[in-house]
């Protein structure tokens, strides 16, 4: 065995800082001696090869922090995560199981496992937050339960940079849910791609059944479930769930059933407190509701998405972009909904038994037989500052307790306060460019529905990206967003409205870079960095600050090349940014 001075960051900072590297199969024939041999602080190195399990084994790593990889963690060659294989060799119950809280394993391939009961197929983290990261999670199988892939039981796992893929949940016995990941706890979720996992109930590729998860920049794609949630399945009144910058695209639901199958993108079910902002949601495909989200029993908010070419295209079926269904009362505000299609009723948005507020969106090019924009049974939806444009005749359909003001909804002038029925003037619509025309933006014209919004509502930016003309709410998803306004020296600040955590600058850097974010309210603020398997090694803003944008700059003069993550939480909000330093 070689002695190696180690750094350890964050929650390791009680480990000593002589620490050993145990190899695998040099020092140790099994993966498990060499972790049974391992204390705090080792690492326990694994060799390119196949390495199978058998009835009696899994891997156990209880109540030690310490670091598995394969030899991707000393060159960073990703050959060596195809080259080092984990093989449950289709046995039951045979899967690596994580019981420490900063335990790290990466680099590994996890195939053909197979939990039982409560355990997960691949890998099994219960009362557990290890960090997972560039692993590929491939053709493992729950028969009875979910989590065929990672199954997180009260588990603040920071999950990053994997491919979890064709992993299967359920049986002909059993209902499976959360085929890629099945979630209850606080996890981290982000930068993995989640594709061609299948569940036969609900979440082919993740499920959230309890807990407070965020879920950030993944690809969720090719993901198939029977009944709810292709791609993203959230249940559970005490959830609260942060999906967001996600590119979420041709997930399905398979089963036909007209009461249960609906979400081909994201179903949202009973009462789960669920942020759905920054996506693309894109391809997805439902028999009956909810091509691209379906909230059933819940109010999520939905906001600054790209909805485009999701279908509903059976039988009676509605919302090929959002179907809203027994008593939903999300928010849909500054979303692109286009393009999408429903046989039946609300190519764009569909709402049955639900109040939807929905403002300040782009409804386009979407296709139905009734209401290709927006339909509306025994619904009493909000509808405000929002473009209605394209697609088939009969763009709305509305109940007539429905209230609308200040939209330009093609077809005849609706009534209510402030409607227009003008040609809205995309600056590129034949492109997805859904941005206003504007003279002062080097455009021939100017659009009708800038500064034609709500008076009340003011646009949080001025520039030719958001907002245009003067602060008056425009129409559409550029504009409006409840600014906050702050007197300086007799002058008016509009402070953005949305919390954001810009790309750090100069990235790549040598050796210190300037942070940038923005807090539209005062709130309680933690800056951090962390480095590429997830430790943290700096907290570099803990407090309360002030609405409003803010920069700090860090030098990361000590610390060596290699990939660090930057992630803010602002009260509710969490975001992850990565950055390159190259000395």
């Amino acid at each position: 065995m070689k002695q190696v001075l180690t750094v350890v960051f964050g929650l390791m900072l009680l480990v000593p800082a002589w620490a050993t590297i145990i190899n695998i199969p040099d020092d140790y024939s099994t993966i498990q001696q060499g972790i049974d041999a391992s204390t705090d602080g080792d690492t326990v190195r694994v060799a390119p090869g196949t390495y199978y399990g058998d009835i009696n084994y899994s891997i156990r790593i209880d109540d030690k922090n310490i670091v598995l990889g394969s030899w991707f963690l000393d060159e960073g060659d990703t050959s060596y995560i195809s080259s080092t294989i984990f093989d449950g060799n289709q046995v039951g119950s045979i899967q690596f199981i994580f019981g420490c809280e900063s335990a790290v394993i990466t680099g590994f391939t996890i195939q053909h496992c197979v939990g039982r009961y409560w355990g997960g197929g691949g890998i099994e983290c219960g009362g557990s937050s290890p960090t997972i990261s560039h692993n590929i999670i491939t053709e493992n199988r729950h028969p009875r339960l979910g989590g065929a892939g990672i199954n997180l039981m009260n588990s603040s796992a920071t999950i990053i940079y994997n491919t979890i893929t064709e992993n299967i949940a359920g049986s002909a016995y059993y209902e499976g849910f959360g085929a890629g990941i099945h979630v209850e706890g606080n996890p981290t979720i982000s930068y993995n791609t989640i594709t061609d996992n299948f569940s036969n109930n609900v979440g082919g590729g993740i499920a959230v059944m309890e807990g407070s998860p965020t879920i950030s920049h993944n690809t969720i794609s090719g993901n198939s479930a029977e009944f709810r949630g292709g791609g993203i399945y959230c249940s559970g009144v005490d959830s609260t769930v942060t999906i967001s910058h996600n590119t979420i695209s041709d997930n399905t639901i398979s089963g036909d059933s007209y009461y249960d199958c609906y979400g081909g993108g994201i179903c949202v079910d009973s009462g789960s407190a669920v942020t759905i902002s920054h996506n693309t949601i894109s391809g997805n495909t439902t028999y009956w509701f909810g091509g691209g989200i379906c909230c059933n029993n819940s109010s999520p908010t939905i906001s600054y998405n790209t909805i485009t070419e999701n279908n509903a295209p059976v039988g009676q079926a509605g919302g090929g972009g959002i179907h809203c269904r027994e008593n939903s009362s999300p928010t849909i505000s500054n979303n692109i909904i286009s393009g999408n299609y429903a046989i039946f009723h609300g190519g764009g948005i569909d709402c049955s038994y639900s109040s939807p507020t929905i403002k300040n969106n782009t409804i386009t090019g979407n296709e139905a037989l009734g209401g290709s924009g927006i339909f509306c049974s025994y619904s009493s939806p909000v509808i405000t500052n929002t473009i209605v444009w394209g697609g088939t005749a009969n763009r709305i359909w509305l109940c007539a307790d429905s209230s609308v003001t200040y939209c330009d909804i093609q077809d005849s002038l609706w009534p209510g306060v402030g409607n227009i029925s003008i040609d809205p003037l995309f600056r590129d619509a034949a492109n997805g460019d859904f941005h206003l025309m504007s003279i002062a933006c080097g455009d021939t014209l100017d659009s009708p529905c800038i500064d034609a919004g709500d008076p009340n509502i003011l646009d949080g930016l001025l520039d030719c990206s958001w907002g245009l003309g003067d602060p008056r709410s425009d129409m559409g998803a550029y504009g409006g967003g409840d600014s906050v306004q702050v007197a300086i020296e007799d002058e008016q600040q509009h402070i953005s409205w949305r919390f954001a955590l810009a790309q750090n600058f100069p990235n790549p850097f040598n050796a210190s870079t300037a942070i940038h974010y923005n807090l539209p309210e005062a709130c309680d603020v933690t800056v951090e960095i962390y480095d590429i398997l997830g430790r943290k090694i700096e907290t570099v803003v803990q407090g309360y600050q002030p609405a409003g944008y803010h920069r700090i700059v860090w030098d990361a003069g000590d610390h060596s090349s290699g990939l660090y993550f930057c992630r803010i939480q602002a009260g509710k909000y969490a975001e992850t940014r990565k950055m390159a330093l190259l000395k």
